[in-house]
């Protein structure tokens, strides 16, 4: 039994048969940066759907609710690597 896969045009990275055919033969997000998103893609853009700006309102609530979110991050980032390293 033959499975096909689908490597992304933008980022080369593999990507399921249903995004490829949906979205031009790309992520979601690949398409969403090339053809959707206005201006700097390190800055939220007008749709609901934007991943950047869905962070933007994650980080303001973590803020406002008083807790440092640099040091979130990094505490979360260097616990995955270490339970990686373990496995």
């Amino acid at each position: 039994m033959s499975i096909n896969k689908f490597n992304c045009k933008s980022c080369g990275a593999e990507v399921d048969e249903t995004s490829y055919e949906t979205f031009e033969g790309m992520h979601w997000l690949c398409f969403h940066l090339i053809f959707e998103h206005m201006g700097d893609p390190d800055e939220p853009c007008e749709s609901r759907q934007c991943p950047i700006w869905h962070l933007k309102i994650l980080k303001e609530h973590i803020e406002k609710s008083g807790q440092d979110v640099d040091e979130i991050i990094n505490t979360t980032v260097e616990k995955h690597w270490q339970q990686s390293k373990n496995t």
